[in-house]
């Protein structure tokens, strides 16, 4: 499955889509460009999208460790 997750780049370039489409939106603008690219309401729900799919990845994950111990012995 990791072959298929997105990289560090696509999730920080998710988060700043996100951020700024947020921002742009609480400012009465409708598109806005994020590293030179346009991004409007659907770009926007794709990237939410990427995000939720990471923190469902990572929560999983986690529930696969249940016993890891951290460094003092817990």
């Amino acid at each position: 499955n990791r072959a298929f997750a997105p990289d560090d780049e696509a999730i920080a370039q998710a988060w700043r889509i996100v951020e700024a489409f947020d921002d742009a939106m609480a400012k009465g603008r409708g598109a806005i460009a994020v590293d030179g690219r346009m991004v409007d309401a659907p770009v926007a729900d794709r990237a939410r999208k990427l995000l939720g799919h990471t923190n469902i990845r990572a929560a999983r994950a986690a529930a696969d460790r249940p016993n890891e111990r951290n460094d003092d012995g817990r």
